[in-house]
């Protein structure tokens, strides 16, 4: 990589280190057109530096954008074969659609993640347990409150069994519990 890319790399990811995801975003706009023009649009540099500014708009809340982007990058990556790649990038268009409403969308997208992260990662993976939670989230949003809590009682138990007491995913997914038998 040339020092102009290199240096622009740097700072965007300095950005992100640093959570100033607006600058983040900017400075991977710039990177990205520096690639186009040094690699291709379709060079793996490139693709990274559009999944990571998918990133930071899910961070900025440009879920639109970032749902567009994702949407486009996971399909990239599977054909690729970049397993990892492609499923983030599911999981994180499902995201960017839940948080625009379309519920129906994402739970549909992380009915099919799941297996998928479950077969690549094993079932005790922190993707797969993440996954889960959003999809208990998206169908408590949907008003599937049964099929919430039975998943989420189910999700705890996993929880339970494979990390400690006090790790944020098991504080999620109890807070999650509470919320849902409260409505």
């Amino acid at each position: 990589m040339d020092s102009r890319l290199g240096y622009l790399r740097s700072q965007a990811e300095g950005a992100m280190a640093a959570h100033d995801f607006v600058w983040a975003a900017d400075a991977f706009r710039q990177l990205i057109v520096e690639l186009h023009h040094a690699v291709g649009p379709f060079d793996y540099e490139t693709l990274v530096a559009r999944f990571e500014l998918g990133i930071c708009l899910m961070h900025t809340r440009q879920w639109h954008e970032a749902a567009g982007l994702f949407r486009e990058l996971a399909s990239i990556f599977e054909r690729r074969g970049l397993n990892r790649l492609s499923l983030e990038s599911s999981g994180n268009l499902a995201a960017s659609l839940a948080n625009v409403g379309d519920y129906t969308s994402a739970v549909r997208i992380f009915e099919h993640l799941i297996p998928e992260l479950e077969r690549a990662f094993g079932k005790d993976d922190e993707s797969v347990f993440v996954a889960r939670h959003n999809l208990i989230t998206d169908l408590e949003a949907l008003g599937k409150k049964s099929q919430a809590q039975r998943q989420v009682n189910k999700l705890i138990s996993d929880l339970e069994r494979t990390r400690s007491p006090m790790d944020y995913l098991i504080v999620q997914a109890r807070q999650t519990r509470e919320r849902i038998k409260r409505s």
